[in-house]
């Protein structure tokens, strides 16, 4: 379960000390829906998908500490074209 207030208190300190914070939200987690929304807005953004995880399947939302993500420097080939496409799209 992810906190509007614990990532208030958190990312000032985090911010001085890392330059990315990568989150996993559990799919099977009652709070998954609020806790991607919670880390949305809290500048984080969808980075990947772990399917049959060792408990559970998984969204991988990052964020860079300190800057913003430049989406132009992103290269995608084949298949994986369209995939990056829709998860830039999702964290418009």
């Amino acid at each position: 379960f992810l906190d509007r207030g614990v990532m208030d208190k958190y990312l000032p300190v985090i911010r001085e000390k890392q330059e990315m914070i990568q989150l996993m939200i559990s799919l099977n987690s009652s709070s998954c829906e609020y806790s991607y929304e919670t880390a949305k807005t809290c500048g984080f953004i969808l980075s990947g998908l772990i399917p049959g995880g060792k408990d559970h399947d998984y969204i991988i939302m990052q964020r860079l500490m300190g800057r913003e993500a430049d989406y132009g420097r992103l290269v995608a080939v084949g298949q994986y074209e369209r995939l990056v496409a829709d998860m830039m799209e999702l964290n418009q």
